[in-house]
């Protein structure tokens, strides 16, 4: 029988990616038109209706929704490792590298809600995190030895 905490914590990270990738779209529409405003070359947005602060707001929502689903995740990805080796934590590189980048979210959704941080700043944030969960997805697996490579 599947264990059921394996299944979820599969589940939850691809809505998690889901959500990071969704927010990533946000934040490089959100640069690119701030870049092509402040140029004063007022982009033909027919195909993209969005002003800088829903494009913001999108970015919130689908980051929170991305950081909740990733630390739901994560939990049940750590009882998961417990269940089939007998402890929470292994010292597989996907487990380190999936809690920096976890770290790296949570330092984003501090800052925007604690300093109320907003715009170019939390965008560049945004875009470098996802960054880095690329490499956790892609890179981890292809480049180091352990229970998530695939090599």
């Amino acid at each position: 029988m599947a264990n059921i905490f394996l299944i979820i914590h599969i589940l939850l990270s691809c809505l998690s990616y889901l959500g990071f990738s969704l927010a990533f779209f946000s934040a490089v529409v959100f640069l690119w038109m701030e870049r092509r405003l402040k140029a004063k070359h007022l982009p033909k947005l027919g195909f993209l209706p969005w002003s800088l602060e829903s494009l913001d707001n999108f970015n919130t929502k689908t980051l929170m929704g991305g950081f909740v689903f990733f630390t739901v995740g994560l939990i049940a990805g750590i009882i998961a490792t417990k269940q089939r080796f007998g402890r929470f934590f292994i010292g597989d590189p996907k487990e380190l590298w999936s809690f920096a980048s976890w770290l790296f979210y949570a330092g984003i959704v501090w800052v925007r809600f604690s300093y109320t941080l907003r715009g170019r700043k939390v965008m560049l944030l945004a875009s470098l995190a996802f960054g880095m969960v690329l490499f956790t997805f892609i890179g981890v697996n292809v480049f180091f030895q352990g229970i998530h490579s695939i090599r």
